[in-house]
């Protein structure tokens, strides 16, 4: 494929994968588009820009392997699921407001991006945040349940803010050796090496 760019005005759904493997596509338009489908732009190597501002929701594996994806921004999303951005190496900067769940490895593999940061974000399954290497600060506000290995080895990340979280489970920040600043007002369980237990051992 030769596309460079893609602009829909109207549409207002696509088919899965119908942008899979464009391998020269840098920028898609979608203004009113209300669910990006699954694999949409899945190894579109070359995406540097998705504009997609009334989608509600991102499917499975949408912009896996976009390795030159470096802004999200869709203020109306509620759910990424599995493997959304996975892999999108020169992530710097995510903007998701809205949303509620991330699935599995949503965001794994993101190594360059430093702040994590979605006021609304209530569920995130296993791994969403795996091999973010570069992450310096995380603000879930609303997560109750901080789940295993969640930033393991993050040994960057200085700020953590989990003001709603309760529970905190087996190694969800072991190793995170360079933490300056913990705020889990309301914690009442803090497993085997969480923030209380930082340092490797």
């Amino acid at each position: 494929w030769s596309l460079t760019a893609v602009s829909f005005l109207f549409a207002t759904d696509m088919c899965a994968g119908a942008m899979m493997e464009c391998k020269n596509l840098t920028t898609v338009s979608v203004p009113v588009l209300d669910r990006i489908r699954e694999y949409s732009y899945q190894d579109c190597s070359k995406l540097t820009k998705c504009f997609a501002p009334a989608a509600t929701k991102v499917g499975d594996e949408t912009c896996l392997g976009c390795s030159n994806l470096k802004t999200i921004s869709l203020p109306q999303v509620t759910t990424c699921e599995r493997r959304s951005f996975q892999n999108c190496a020169r992530l710097t900067r995510v903007s998701l407001p809205r949303v509620t769940e991330i699935g599995l490895r949503a965001f794994a593999g993101c190594k360059i991006l430093t702040k994590i940061s979605f006021p609304q974000l209530t569920k995130f399954d296993l791994y969403a945040f795996e091999d973010c290497h570069d992450l310096k600060e995380v603000s879930l506000p609303a997560v109750e349940h901080i789940l295993p290995a969640t930033f393991r080895e993050r040994k960057k990340l200085k700020k953590i803010s989990l003001p709603a979280a309760t529970v905190v489970d087996t190694e969800a920040f072991r190793g995170c050796s360079g933490i300056e600043t913990v705020s889990l007002p309301i914690a009442t369980q803090i497993k085997e090496h969480s923030p209380l237990q930082i340092a490797p051992v």
